[in-house]
């Protein structure tokens, strides 16, 4: 009887000491990547995006070098004012991006009016799910190939959080969405 709980005993410090190995680095064994993990510094961030808040649309051009983005702006706020030419500057930490947004006055559609945004969004990327057919509308094959049975579900990178800013001559704080083309 002692000795089959020897067994045990040694079975179990066997079992920790590799967990414990693993859990410290040494090898052997390794965790599975936590979602915290996929948190670095998203790449590809380079290209067109489109967004909206409640008082204003925009469309940003930017480039990203490493963990810097810098690019331009176009704007069109809820009060009948629009314009290109601005300047977009930030940076990237883990998932987050840090911008500042300016427009110089004579780059807006309002005489004297210049606009700045500034805030952090989070960077994510975002599931679009497939929508259901109606059983209504029939799937009709084109000649020559096979009717679609079903989409897989695309993916879209967004950048999404609270913004605040001044802009011709009024405050405003919002929430935003820049989703890329």
């Amino acid at each position: 009887m002692r000795e089959i709980e020897t067994q045990r005993v040694g079975v179990v410090m066997a079992v920790l000491l590799v967990l414990a190995q693993g859990a410290c680095g040494g090898g052997g064994v390794t965790a599975p990547s936590s979602p915290a993990a996929s948190l670095a510094a998203p790449q590809g961030l380079t290209g067109t995006w489109r967004g909206y808040a409640a008082n204003l649309s925009l469309v940003w051009q930017l480039k990203q070098d490493g963990e810097t983005i810098t690019g331009s702006s176009a704007i069109v706020g809820n009060g009948g004012w629009s314009g290109t030419g601005g300047r977009v500057d930030g940076t990237i930490a883990g998932s987050m991006f840090e911008f500042n947004e300016t427009h110089a006055v004579g780059t807006l559609s309002v005489a004297g009016c210049s606009a700045q945004v500034q805030g952090t969004l989070q960077i994510s990327t975002i599931t679009i799910p497939d929508m259901p057919r109606s059983p209504e509308i029939p799937r009709v094959p084109y000649p020559g190939h096979q009717p679609v049975v079903s989409l897989p579900p695309a993916t879209r990178t967004e950048m999404s959080g609270s913004v605040s800013g001044h802009a011709c001559g009024g405050d405003f704080e919002t929430r935003i969405a820049l989703y890329k083309d």
